[in-house]
C-alpha cells in the first residue's frame, strides 16, 4: 500500500488519488500550450501551476492525498531537454513531504544510454515508473526499439503511463497513440504494468477489450470533456459505461486529472455527474465500493511497488 502521510493542520481529510498530474520547468511551455492556457484565462497561474507548491494547493482544495507526477516531453525534446525535465521532476517532489511521486521521462530513441539514465533515475533518484507520450515523441508504443525499456520496468514492476487516444493538438500525429498498439505491448509482457492515459480517449470498446483481455492493463479516466455544453461528461460516463460492461468491473480504473491542462476540480466535477448519470440510466451501475476503488484503491493495488498481483 502507498504511504499515507499526515496532513498539516486545517486541510481536509484527503481521500482521492491523482496518477496524471503534470509539472515541468515554466520555460519549456511550448507556444501552442500557453495559447491554450490563456484561452481558458490561466495564463498569468501557469508558471505556480507546473510547480511541487501550485499541485499541493489544489490537492489540498480538492481532496487529494497523493499525487504521480512526471514532466511531458514535448515535441522536439532531446536529451538535454529530458534530463532537464527529470531533473526538476526530482526536485519538485522532492518538496512534496512524500505526497507526490515522480515519473521520469526518457528518449525512446537513446539506446542503451536511455536504459543506463532509466536505471540510475529508479534505482538512485526515487523515480517511481516512466512516462512516454507516443504523439509528442513520434513513437508508436509497440516500437521494438522501447522493448529494453519495457524488459527494465517490468523487471521492477513499476508502471509505463501513456498517453493514449488522439491527441487532438496540432502538428502532433494522432496515429502514434492509437489504442490498438498497447495489446502489442501487453502481450508481449505480461506483468508490465501499463496505463493507458485517458483511457483511450474517444478508443474506449478498443481500451476496455484491452483490459478484457490483459490483468496487466489500467485507464485512467483523465481529460475526457465534451466540448459542447451540458454535454460536458458525455465522454466519461462512455469511458466508465465501456469497461465495466466490456471488462466485468470498474477495477483497474483510475481517477485522474491530466493537471494543469485540465483541473482536479472539473475533474472530480465530471466524475460525479458521469457517476450520477449513469446510475439514473442503469440504477447501481456505480455503487460505493466502486468509487472506492476509481477514488484511491485500484491505485493503490496497480502503484505497490514490488507486489506480483500484475
Amino acid at each position: 500500500m502507498i504511504k499515507k502521510e499526515r496532513m498539516p493542520p486545517g486541510v481536509a481529510k484527503q481521500t482521492r488519488t491523482d496518477p496524471h498530474v503534470h509539472l515541468w520547468p515554466a520555460q519549456y511551455t511550448p507556444k501552442a500550450l500557453n495559447d491554450y492556457f490563456a484561452r481558458r484565462g490561466l495564463a498569468e497561474t501557469v508558471s505556480r501551476a507546473v510547480s511541487a507548491e501550485g499541485i499541493l494547493e489544489s490537492m489540498d482544495a480538492n481532496g487529494i492525498q497523493t499525487s504521480v507526477t512526471s514532466a511531458i516531453p514535448f515535441p522536439g525534446m532531446g536529451d538535454e531537454e529530458i534530463d532537464a525535465l527529470n531533473e526538476y521532476t526530482r526536485a519538485e517532489v522532492a518538496k512534496s513531504g512524500g505526497r507526490l511521486l515522480g515519473l521520469c521521462v526518457a528518449n525512446p530513441r537513446g539506446g542503451a544510454a536511455t536504459i543506463g539514465k532509466v536505471r540510475k533515475l529508479v534505482e538512485e533518484k526515487g523515480f517511481r515508473g516512466l512516462k512516454l507520450h507516443p504523439a509528442f515523441q513520434q513513437c508508436f508504443a509497440n516500437d521494438p526499439q522501447l522493448y529494453p525499456l519495457y524488459e527494465l520496468m517490468q523487471g521492477y514492476r513499476l508502471p509505463v503511463l501513456y498517453h493514449s487516444g488522439p491527441i487532438g493538438i496540432a502538428p502532433a500525429k494522432d496515429k502514434y497513440a492509437a489504442v490498438e498498439a498497447f495489446d502489442e505491448v501487453a502481450c508481449d509482457f505480461p506483468y508490465l504494468r501499463v496505463i493507458l492515459g485517458h483511457g483511450g480517449r474517444p478508443q474506449y470498446a478498443q481500451a476496455a477489450n484491452l483490459m478484457r483481455k490483459h490483468a496487466n492493463v489500467a485507464v485512467d479516466i483523465s481529460a475526457n470533456f465534451a466540448r459542447l455544453a451540458g454535454f460536458e461528461s458525455s465522454p466519461l460516463q462512455e469511458l466508465l459505461y465501456a469497461v465495466k460492461t466490456l471488462a466485468g468491473s470498474l477495477q483497474r480504473v483510475f481517477f485522474a486529472s491530466d493537471y494543469p491542462i485540465y483541473s482536479q476540480a472539473e475533474t472530480q466535477r465530471a466524475l460525479q455527474a458521469a457517476t450520477t448519470a449513469l446510475n439514473d440510466r442503469f440504477p447501481g451501475f456505480v455503487g460505493e465500493d466502486d468509487s472506492r476503488l476509481i477514488d484511491h484503491g485500484n491505485f493503490d493495488s496497480f502503484f505497490a511497488a514490488g507486489d506480483n498481483t500484475y
